[in-house]
């Protein structure tokens, strides 16, 4: 719905969650996923990171699943 009211894309929001269903909608609505703790339980996240300070601007090098 935000995206919707931002009159932005899906395909073009980043999503950060700390929660399965959070990572699960965000797959669902067609946004980039990205799981912020255990790879193991957030495994369906696009990336996912143990904590805010292994983001970088050069995601793609990142963790993938």
């Amino acid at each position: 719905m935000a995206a919707k009211a931002l009159r932005i894309k899906p395909e073009d929001c980043i999503v950060f969650e700390d929660s399965v269903a959070g990572v699960q909608a965000a797959n669902t609505a067609g946004m980039i996923s990205i799981g912020i703790g255990a790879r193991s339980v957030l495994h369906e996240a696009d990336y996912v990171f143990n904590d805010f300070t292994e983001l970088s601007l050069g995601i793609s090098n990142a963790a993938n699943k």
